[in-house]
């Protein structure tokens, strides 16, 4: 499942909804925040939604979670910059937020990034042809959850 913020081209009031392919399954105005913090129970209502479908050009993505209460970014090396510093272990999402759990409280809403993948471009021979341009698409997952999907402009 696919949850964005979103607002109508023709109205600026925030909804939340479901992305489904190129349509949008609208949830209504609302926060993601709060359907995050109706747990697993809001997660599956979400999913099972059949409110107005929208075509995806009729609306305007809005940040997912605009008012988040932390943003935590981890510098997290995936396998080929791991190769580079000559470790074997890969730190998971679940590994990474049971050791900052400790020393800070999260709250449905928070968001976090773990790091750049493979083929970032600085300091590569070919860094101009990399950069991210208009037209490109970076995702962020947690499996079973969320995808944030940022569209370039």
């Amino acid at each position: 499942m696919r949850l964005i913020t979103f607002c109508r081209t023709d109205n600026p009031a925030a909804h939340i909804g479901v992305r489904q392919c190129h349509r949008i399954v609208d949830l209504g105005p609302g926060r993601m925040k709060d359907l995050l913090a109706a747990g697993p129970a809001g997660l599956e209502r979400a999913g099972q939604a059949r409110g107005p479908v929208l075509d995806e050009r009729a609306i305007r993505y809005l940040p997912p979670i605009p008012d988040a209460d932390k943003f935590l970014c981890v510098g997290k090396n995936y396998r080929q910059h791991l190769a580079e510093l000559r470790a074997n272990e890969l730190l998971t999402l679940p590994v990474i937020l049971e050791h900052f759990s400790r020393y800070i409280p999260f709250e449905p809403g928070d968001l976090f990034s773990t790091g750049a993948p493979g083929g970032v471009a600085v300091g590569k021979p070919n860094a101009a042809e990399l950069f991210l341009k208009p037209g490109d698409v970076v995702e962020c997952s947690i499996d079973g959850v969320a995808t944030l999907r940022t569209y370039i402009v």
